[in-house]
């Protein structure tokens, strides 16, 4: 690829992230493609990531950041995108590892087809007792823009940001990341974008995504499914066409949050999220069956555990 090739912004958030966030930075210093800034910045880790990051001191690619107080991370991801200027922005998580391909196969998407807004790539996926994985239902993506919409709404395709590549006008003309959210703001931010641009998918895994394994705490649990329901109803006064499937996808999420919440064997929590999930949309079939599996005790959790990761996951040889 010529030396004239459009700049790439890679944005690389890091909390507390001391155990992966070197091999992070390195796959990004890997990539094939030509003209990258890396901007990382540390939110006031309490950690070793600090002085691991100082490693990286005199690489002329890459630019540190070191946050005095913690900002979250939507607000440390808009505040890296500024201070970048390449005409595409790409974010890598602290955990995850990019392979070295990755940002040349969407830069390319991106210049051959002004329409579109985002590509994003597929993962394979490091599981939480071992082994490599891949979706067994990989998205296609519609044609129609309402239908992307719905698409994008009623189920995610998007695993990971690490997996995205964006065009900076786009990013911008939305507003980046909505600062008030803790959780779910790359989902609000993905449904404001479909509506406004194209979409491409890479069906081949680019990247490596750790899965689950990180700290968790109720607080951040709770935090995350009221953002994800905050997300919806705003989705909704977006796109009003959405607005018979806002219980759909209510229930969906509220019973997600009761299947974790049982696994984490927080039992009576999980009840009352799968008995919203009931009152939220009678018709969603996936309720009632989830009761009677949650009734059962330790089998059932075993059940819900293995069915969920197994119904998404296939192992790679």
């Amino acid at each position: 690829m010529s030396d004239d090739a459009p700049l790439v912004s890679v944005i690389i958030t890091c909390c507390n992230g001391e155990r992966w966030i070197a091999g992070a930075v390195d796959s990004a210093l890997a990539q094939s493609y030509p003209r990258l800034e890396i901007i990382v910045i540390d939110d006031a880790s309490s950690d070793g990531s600090p002085k691991i990051l100082r490693r990286y001191e005199t690489d002329p690619c890459v630019e540190l950041v070191f946050n005095r107080h913690n900002r979250g991370i939507p607000a440390t991801k808009n505040a890296g995108v500024a201070r970048g200027s390449g005409r595409y922005v790409a974010f890598l998580e602290q955990d995850d590892v990019w392979f070295e391909d990755k940002l040349a196969r969407q830069v390319a998407l991106l210049e051959a087809d002004t329409s579109l807004g985002m590509v994003f790539a597929e993962p394979l996926v490091a599981g939480p007792h071992g082994g490599v994985y891949r979706r067994r239902r990989r998205p296609a993506i519609p044609t129609s823009t309402d239908e992307v919409v719905k698409a994008f709404f009623l189920n995610n395709p998007v695993v990971s940001m690490s997996s995205v590549l964006v065009r900076r006008t786009v990013f911008t003309e939305l507003g980046g990341f909505d600062e008030s959210y803790a959780g779910g703001d790359d989902y609000e931010l993905f449904l404001r974008l479909v509506g406004r641009c194209g979409v491409a998918h890479i069906d081949e895994p680019l990247l490596r995504y750790r899965w689950d394994h990180g700290t968790f705490s109720w607080e951040a649990m709770d935090r995350m499914l009221q953002d994800h329901l905050h997300a919806v109803d705003k989705t909704v006064a977006l796109y009003p066409f959405l607005a018979p499937l806002r219980r759909r996808r209510t229930a969906q999420l509220w019973l997600s949050a009761a299947i974790r919440s049982y696994e984490k064997g927080a039992t009576a929590r999980a009840f009352g999220w799968a008995w919203q999930a009931l009152c939220t949309d009678p018709s969603f079939a996936r309720t009632i069956p989830t009761f009677a599996l949650m009734a059962t005790g330790d089998l059932g959790r075993w059940i819900l555990h293995r069915r969920r990761w197994t119904s998404l996951f296939a192992k790679v040889p």
